[in-house]
């Protein structure tokens, strides 16, 4: 155990200096083109845009308006030579002969790969892979009518039939059409763990999701993990890379789902020690730090569990879960601190005020809500939802003043203009 907490004091000091920035949001390329399959795009489009850490924009071949399924304009906002750099690429199908046959779409396919963290193709979006040579010795999936024409083409990779989709780490294929949103939800699984993706699949409704439905083939030091234990994979990592200073390759929502596996078996220790590894690899994952504090609560580390509780709300305060982990009054002790730093985070803490407000915590809600107006005086947003939470205190007047300082701040506040108007017209 000693080791253990050596290990999370090294990385609290890791991190104390990410905290002093925010996550940064991915960039989500996704490729059209003439003839692109409408669900293709739409699928994956709508998992990432509904899920919060993804900046999501249309690239194509041309700035020229392009037709998908014979029916809708497209668009694109950027074209393969001025868009932003991707973090993650979606390539969808349809008639994908069309950007196949361009040397300029393959050779960006190939090069992007250099940089992205993952490639997802949907339907015959993974011609285009296999024309960028980044299925050679892989297995991959299509739709189903597909199949045999993508094996043809790619004779050094395995086409796989009846699969959902292939998780080969930084390349995943999908099968027909609809499939691309379970490989869109396997993607935000793999990156910020299960949870988020069942949220982002709660919110479209998706309730046929199968996370299970897939192949995802693990790499080098995620099986060592599944197969020999914590203690052994990291031991044998060490040895294989004689204290060089790099860090296994692994994804964030991967590790943070193994170690939740752990957590779940009773295993406490291995959890930890995969929590820690994350934090160290990514030290802005507020979901494993707030993995860790419940790791440490479990075993009694009481100062342990607050510390992690912090450095979770220090990147993503809005949690009332998390709050009342550790108490109310702490919390705001800690948010202070961060308001002083100036690393408190408005819309996160007008978000713990409403739940506040939903659970009809009115009193507490409006002394969060008041740490919000003293860090962001000149937001007319704070003062709005203050008067909001004064409202449903009952005190009338002081709901009244602060739509007042609202509109002032935001005269185009609309909200606090009818509120305003309905409580003054009944006094």
């Amino acid at each position: 155990m000693k080791k253990n907490l050596q290990m999370f004091a090294v990385s609290l000091m890791l991190v104390s200096a990410a905290f002093a920035q925010t996550r940064r949001q991915r960039n989500v390329a996704i490729f059209v083109h003439e003839g692109v399959e409408l669900l293709d795009f739409g699928g994956p489009g709508e998992v990432f845009a509904s899920t919060p850490g993804f900046n999501v924009y249309t690239v194509a071949p041309s700035a020229d308006a392009l037709t998908s399924q014979r029916f809708l304009k497209v668009m694109p906002a950027y074209t393969i030579y001025n868009c932003p750099k991707p973090d993650i690429i979606v390539l969808p199908g349809g008639a994908t002969s069309i950007p196949a046959a361009n040397a300029d779409v393959i050779n960006w396919v190939r090069e992007s790969a250099a940089h992205t963290e993952i490639i997802l193709s949907v339907c015959t979006g993974a011609l285009l892979l296999s024309k960028a040579g980044l299925l050679d010795g892989k297995q991959a999936t299509t739709w189903y009518g597909f199949i045999d024409r993508l094996q043809e083409a790619t004779p050094k990779a395995k086409i796989l039939r009846n699969t959902r989709f292939v998780d080969n780490g930084q390349i995943i294929t999908t099968a027909g059409i609809s499939a691309g949103i379970d490989g869109a939800l396997r993607v935000v699984t793999k990156l910020l763990g299960t949870e988020a993706a069942r949220a982002t699949a709660k919110y479209m409704e998706y309730d046929k999701w199968d996370p299970s439905a897939g192949l995802i083939i693990d790499n080098e030091f995620t099986v060592a993990l599944k197969k020999d234990g914590v203690e052994a994979a990291l031991k044998a990592y060490q040895t294989a890379y004689a204290g060089n200073g790099s860090m296994p390759k692994f994804y964030e929502g991967d590790m943070l789902n193994l170690g939740l596996e752990q957590l779940e078996k009773g295993q406490v220790e291995a959890a930890i020690k995969l929590f820690e590894l994350n934090i160290k690899a990514y030290p802005l994952s507020h979901a494993s730090h707030k993995a860790l504090g419940e790791a440490y609560s479990r075993i009694g580390k009481k100062d342990w569990a607050l510390k992690s509780y912090q450095n979770f709300l220090a990147v993503n305060q809005g949690d009332l879960e998390v709050v009342d982990k550790i108490g109310l009054p702490e919390a705001m002790k800690f948010f202070g601190q961060l308001k002083d730093e100036k690393r408190l985070s408005e819309r996160a803490i007008n978000l713990l005020g409403y739940q506040l407000l939903s659970a009809n915590r009115n009193q507490e809600a409006i002394n969060v809500l008041k740490l919000n107006v003293a860090a962001f005086p000149q937001s007319g947003n704070v003062y709005d939802s203050l008067g909001e939470a004064y409202l449903k205190a009952g005190e009338k007047q002081k709901a009244v003043e602060n739509y007042n300082k609202a509109l002032e701040l935001d005269p185009a506040n609309s909200n606090a203009a009818a509120l305003l108007k309905k409580l003054t017209e009944k006094s």
